[in-house]
């Protein structure tokens, strides 16, 4: 099953590794091209040291090219970022992905919680799902 990863940061990449090493077909994107490269190239994430991102994780900044055929949707950007991500994928993923919440903590303008945001931007179009405790920070 094609699962994309939004957000490369630690903890996206983490969860992109894990992703991969259960089996799932894996896409990491990045929202900044420059970033993308880096990651594309080394295959390392510098915010994770002695970790080697394998070769068959494809890494993108491309939304059309993260979004296309995903059947799972990992959101894992900063919590500031949430709300933006959601709403770049509200229209290009398909009715039954699956979305599933990363990010920790709740909107800070709005006080609003991640799935609230994310039931309203998607209309209840696709599943919701959130995940939560501790994490490598």
């Amino acid at each position: 099953m094609k699962t994309t990863v939004f957000g490369s940061g630690a903890w996206g990449t983490a969860i992109a590794l894990l992703l991969h090493g259960n089996g799932y077909d894996v896409t990491l994107w990045s929202k900044f091209e420059e970033e993308e490269a880096v990651l594309r190239n080394s295959r390392k994430n510098p915010l994770l040291e002695g970790v080697v991102i394998p070769d068959d994780i494809n890494i993108t900044a491309n939304i059309n090219e993260a979004t296309n055929g995903a059947k799972a949707a990992m959101i894992a950007v900063p919590s500031y970022g949430l709300r933006e991500t959601a709403e770049m994928l509200a229209s290009r993923l398909d009715d039954e992905c699956i979305v599933a919440c990363m990010s920790k903590g709740i909107e800070k303008d709005t006080s609003s919680l991640f799935t609230s945001i994310l039931k309203s931007i998607f209309a209840n179009r696709v599943s919701i799902a959130a995940v939560s405790g501790p994490t490598h920070a």
